[in-house]
């Protein structure tokens, strides 16, 4: 814990410096680019390295972690309470990378109102509302003219038969890809779906030595969560090289 609210506040306090965004460029995250990867349909990708939701709940400090390398982050979770937070710092704040909302309550309505200022949307749904939900969700992006991806986060622990039913939904209602934790499920929903949908993987990944791990199992990209707040934003370089180097 004492770690994670050290690492807060430097977060905190390099979001506030001038010219810090500009030296963490110069130092980390221009060097992190392996060639980009389209993935999601129309989302380039600089590497395979994203930050979770649960680190930057309110969009604080999306700018500055952008700088450190990360391909993509997961801003959230994200409901009717501060969605309105999220959006206004998304208009007044730039970042170099790819930007998600995770929608994890209040979906339909969230989603309306935040669809024009993120790049992709990932939502946290209960495991008994699942397909009702995202038929919604589905049926809100057809009244937009611009195409935003849709990922679906699922739990290890969904019942094998249900889990199937929901990737076979996925895979045939235009969901665009899912969000799993842990290198197990990864492995698992990579067997069903083949190359059809991307996975991202999240879950305990706090060396570089783990986050190759879930490459391996099969996951497209991964989520940073923990690993961030315990070691520092540096994690991110260190995994880009780890990936590089072997």
């Amino acid at each position: 814990m004492y770690k994670q609210v050290i690492n807060r506040w430097k977060l905190r306090a390099l979001s506030s410096m001038p010219f810090s965004r500009h030296i963490i460029r110069l130092f980390t995250g221009n060097k992190m680019s392996s060639g980009s990867r389209e993935l999601f349909n129309n989302i380039l990708f600089k590497n395979s390295i994203g930050l979770g939701p649960g680190v930057d709940r309110d969009g604080q400090f999306f700018s500055v972690l952008s700088d450190f390398g990360f391909s993509f982050i997961t801003l959230g979770p994200v409901n009717s309470s501060n969605v309105k937070t999220i959006i206004n710092r998304l208009q007044s704040k730039k970042a170099d990378s790819v930007i998600s909302l995770c929608i994890n309550n209040d979906h339909c309505r969230t989603f309306s109102l935040s669809y024009d200022f993120a790049d992709m949307f990932s939502f946290d749904i209960p495991d008994d509302d699942i397909i009702d939900t995202l038929n919604s969700i589905l049926d809100i992006r057809l009244t937009y003219d611009q195409y935003k991806p849709i990922l679906l986060r699922i739990t290890h622990d969904l019942p094998q038969s249900e889990l199937d039913n929901i990737l076979s939904y996925c895979q045939l209602n235009g969901v665009d890809g899912i969000v799993t934790a842990g290198k197990a499920s990864v492995n698992y929903v990579r067997s069903v779906v083949g190359n059809r949908l991307p996975i991202i993987g999240y879950g305990g990944i706090k060396t570089p030595e783990s986050a190759k791990e879930f490459i391996d199992s099969g996951a497209d990209l991964i989520e940073i969560t923990d690993g961030l707040m315990k070691t520092g934003p540096s994690i991110a370089s260190r995994i880009y090289k780890h990936l590089n180097r072997v």
